[in-house]
């Protein structure tokens, strides 16, 4: 009797305990899933901030690239546009060296016919006041000679210093003998001049003179041709390897 009077509590007891272990079980196999799955979404989310780390690091490699090609190219340009000027500079320079020789040259030519037209004044005239200003003439045309001469010879390339020292000489030994035209139709007489200059021999000189200026003028012409076509290729080159710098720094 007291054993039934027992039981219902024995019966509650089990029952209480297996409660607890049932509810026991369940709630650490859920918290097992629970756990697995916060570990999977972590490890998801871990590889999905580390492919987006690794993502920002190829476009920064890229981009760092471009900059760097692009920097490059600028110092690259930059130099090319420093020759470029450079280069430029010294053509130019030739070029007009070339020219003031040639300019020069047909300045002496004017000069040297100015004087045999004086000459032929001093010749014609028929006392030292009519032969006066012919012979007045004849002296600033041989200053100005003087003058031409220095002023070329430093311009002078060593291609050409034979043929301007030759030149050189045949300008002194003519005004040397115009001077002294000059100095007798004003101290002598224009007919003792004329007998002293008006001679074939006098003539020939003259004219081997104006030869030689004229080859001198025609080498320079030549050189100056020459020169404006290298500009002209110098251009074209030097545009060339710009556009093709730039081309290869897009």
């Amino acid at each position: 009797g007291s054993f039934r009077k027992r039981l219902p509590v024995i019966h509650h007891i089990l029952i209480s305990k297996y409660l607890r272990r049932l509810s026991s079980f369940h709630f650490g196999r859920t918290r097992s899933v629970l756990s697995s799955r916060c570990a999977g979404s972590c490890i998801a989310r871990s590889e999905s901030r580390y492919r987006g780390t690794e993502d920002k690091m190829k476009i920064s490699g890229k981009i760092q690239l471009v900059v760097g090609v692009m920097g490059l190219s600028t110092l690259l340009m930059g130099a090319i546009a420093v020759g470029v000027v450079f280069g430029y500079g010294v053509k130019m320079k030739e070029y007009e060296n070339a020219s003031d020789r040639s300019f020069l040259g047909e300045s002496l030519n004017r000069q040297v016919g100015a004087v045999a037209l004086d000459s032929r004044g001093i010749y014609t005239a028929n006392t030292k006041r009519d032969a006066k200003p012919f012979a007045e003439g004849i002296r600033t045309s041989l200053a100005k000679i003087d003058t031409i001469l220095n002023d070329w010879a430093p311009m002078v390339p060593a291609s050409q210093t034979d043929d301007f020292a030759e030149m050189a000489t045949e300008a002194k030994a003519f005004a040397e003998h115009r001077a002294e035209t000059a100095r007798l139709a004003l101290e002598m007489s224009p007919r003792v001049a004329n007998l002293q200059g008006n001679t074939l021999e006098n003539r020939k000189k003259m004219e081997a003179f104006q030869v030689a200026i004229d080859d001198v003028v025609a080498q320079d012409r030549k050189n100056l041709k020459a020169i404006k076509d290298e500009v002209a290729q110098f251009q074209d080159i030097m545009l060339a390897v710009v556009g093709l710098t730039g081309i290869l720094g897009l």
